[in-house]
């Protein structure tokens, strides 16, 4: 998949809480949201207790976990086989493999979940809360992730195991999941992969789409997460991203900045040539004011309150070149920023190059071929990445030849994909789009003028449009269309001279 261009993304990633660490470790770890919660546990005095009564398990799954469950998942509460039903589960309970940890309000239960345990690593595998009680109003689940990490630091344990999480960053429960200071495991095998291929960078559908889901995906066995910003970013706006996505057990976030690097980015992912290095503080305030763009990787530093950033040369076709490519096409060619800018987006750059080289009197041609005749071929299955160089030289080369007129490009591009061939002359013969002369097109015009005498007699040069469209449909292709616009004008003021 990733040779065939796919980013390989994790299905599911496990997530986990040391608690090896020290109880002052731990809770460093816990962001500043999960704090909040415990103080709101503490303050609200619940308490935790533990059953392995087979009785106390039929009332959790019964009043607690089943609403519950049906709360969250309605038509899905009750997954496939392979999921552990009640008879296993209670099956677990009997042969003592699982307990349950109770929430207690008072002498209330409100909350508990299965836990199950192997060797040092505990796992809290299902949940159920009293979704009638204050305590799901005040707590939610967060006494259960909570008590859980409580009872296996003190029972011992060196692992929790609270969970797969989505693959993607701003997922509502792998945010939650990560206030609770977890890691992502590497064991991602077992779940199973996506395959992403951005196909149409040319929409705003896809850019958004990348700029609202940063995910995680892996590259050489590691977890690493991958995050969009149309804008280019701030030294404190990178800090803010790493707060946010960054998770132990990913090994890097790779940030791309500006619209203009993203079809390259995502073209040669993974390849890109390291320029510089900087060491980035992460807790401390950013004096600098630089402005980040293009392709950044962070990585911290193992055992310190910082980060390195390396920045990555977005590739130039002119090793010679000392301008990236958005200025390039700008300066060297004369595009607007606008134009360049969808043009790199697109990833059409190395093809308008070559043309623009080649044939600088044809520029507005070029460009309207890129950004306005390939949009509506693909409303007709006719994708632009499949319109090759030699398809689009061989039409400039005829194109300056006279061989039919620029109205004539999209039909002819339509057949050479869907023929597969660079055949220009069959194109035009069997789009019957040749070059006609002035004089064939004249008398086309007049006939159509002595058709809608009345109309260009009362509308005078108003029927200019409504004219076009009649004589287009004739001659479409076989002629310039400012020069039918041109004869039409004379056309009609020999008339209006008349009346």
């Amino acid at each position: 998949l990733y040779k065939d261009g796919f980013i390989i993304i994790p299905d599911w990633a496990d997530s986990w809480i040391d608690v090896s660490l020290s109880e002052k470790e731990i809770f460093k770890k816990f962001k500043k949201s999960a704090r909040e919660d415990i103080v709101k546990i503490k303050k609200g005095g619940y308490t935790y207790e533990l059953s392995t009564d087979v009785n106390d398990f039929k009332y959790f799954y019964e009043k607690l976990y089943v609403p519950f469950t049906k709360s969250r998942h309605g038509r899905l509460a009750y997954p496939k086989w392979w999921t552990l039903n009640y008879e296993e589960m209670i099956g677990m309970f009997k042969s003592k493999r699982a307990k349950l940890l109770w929430i207690k309000d008072g002498d209330k239960y409100v909350a508990g979940v299965v836990m199950f345990n192997r060797g040092k690593i505990a796992y809290p595998i299902y949940m159920g809360i009293d979704i009638g009680s204050d305590y799901w109003i005040k707590c939610g689940s967060a006494a259960i992730y909570y008590f859980s990490v409580i009872w296996a630091k003190e029972n011992g344990f060196k692992l929790v195991r609270i969970g797969d999480v989505r693959a993607f960053l701003n997922d509502g429960l792998f945010q939650y999941k990560r206030k609770w200071g977890v890691f992502l495991n590497e064991n991602y095998s077992r779940s199973g992969i996506i395959g992403l291929k951005i196909c149409n960078l040319g929409s705003s559908a896809v850019i958004n789409f990348l700029e609202n889901n940063p995910f995680i995906y892996i590259s050489k066995k590691k977890l690493k997460g991958f995050i969009f910003s149309k804008k280019n970013l701030t030294a404190g706006e990178v800090q803010s991203i790493f707060h946010k996505y960054f998770t132990t057990g990913l090994k890097s976030l790779i940030i791309v900045s500006g619209t203009h690097a993203l079809s390259y980015a995502l073209k040669n992912f993974d390849r890109w040539e390291r320029r510089r290095e900087l060491v980035l503080p992460l807790n401390t305030g950013v004096a600098s004011r630089e402005i980040f763009s293009g392709i950044l990787l962070i990585e911290p530093e193992k055992e310190s309150e910082s980060a390195r950033i390396y920045y990555y040369d977005i590739k130039k076709d002119d090793e010679n070149d000392s301008i990236g490519p958005l200025e390039r096409l700008v300066e060297k060619y004369n595009l607007n920023s606008e134009q360049a800018e969808q043009i790199l987006i697109k990833g059409y750059q190395e093809k308008i190059e070559k043309l623009l080289l080649k044939y600088p009197n044809y520029k507005n041609i070029i460009v309207k071929i890129f950004l306005d005749i390939f949009p509506k071929l693909e409303k007709k299955n006719i994708k632009g990445h499949d319109i090759t160089y030699e398809m689009l030289d061989a039409i400039f080369l005829e194109l300056s030849k006279n061989k039919f007129s620029r109205e004539a490009i999209p039909q002819i591009l339509k057949f050479l994909v869907e023929h597969n061939t660079c055949d220009i002359n069959l194109a035009v013969r069997e789009c019957k789009v040749g070059q006609i002369s002035q004089s064939e097109a004249e008398r086309v015009i007049r006939k159509v003028i002595n058709d809608n005498l009345e109309l260009v007699k009362r509308d005078g040069f108003s029927s200019l449009n409504q004219l076009m469209g009649f004589i287009m449909k004739d001659l479409q292709g076989k002629i310039d269309g400012k020069i039918v616009s041109e004869l039409l004008k004379n056309e009609i003021e020999k008339i209006i001279s008349q009346n």
